[in-house]
């Protein structure tokens, strides 16, 4: 009875720290879509929307396929952003990307050399799918803008 009380407690955790990510997107969004309009350059979103925010001016992602609910769509690494000029954009949001890539520092180097300013959505460290996803390299414990940098561990390779 007791370990199912436990099961229990980690599925309705893991519903509100959705729900709290999920939120926390669309606020770092809109204020990414604020900024850019603010100093009057396009905004980059990378990352599928995947109706969880709005779509950029420019929207990048390194999967195959073209992000049908996005019209201004790139495939590219957001390791190697070279298309793309130095502070080309008034900012960029970044939504659930970094924890993938294998390089995070030049990932946001590229981040930094393309924006005047960077906005990551990540998953929270202390929920259970930051470090349950398959996919995730990184466990991201802040990042802009609420700090100058991204402060990360590895998790694996």
């Amino acid at each position: 009875m007791r370990l199912w009380k436990v099961a229990a407690g980690a599925v309705v955790h893991e519903v509100i720290m959705w729900f709290k990510q999920m939120n926390d997107r669309r606020v770092l969004y809109d204020s990414a879509e604020k900024h850019a309009r603010l100093v009057g350059k396009p905004l980059l979103v990378v990352g599928h929307p995947r109706g969880r925010h709005g779509c950029g001016d420019i929207n990048i992602d390194i999967a195959n396929g073209h992000i049908t609910e996005c019209p201004s769509f790139i495939q590219v690494d957001v390791e190697d952003l070279h298309i793309f000029m130095d502070k080309q954009f008034g900012s960029v949001f970044v939504s659930h990307v970094l924890e993938h890539v294998d390089d995070i520092e030049k990932a946001f180097a590229e981040l930094c050399r393309v924006a005047d300013k960077v906005f990551v959505a990540y998953p929270d460290w202390y929920a259970f799918g930051a470090y349950l996803y398959p996919g995730h390299k990184w466990l991201i414990l802040s990042a802009p803008p609420k700090t100058e940098y991204v402060k990360y561990c590895q998790i694996r390779r």
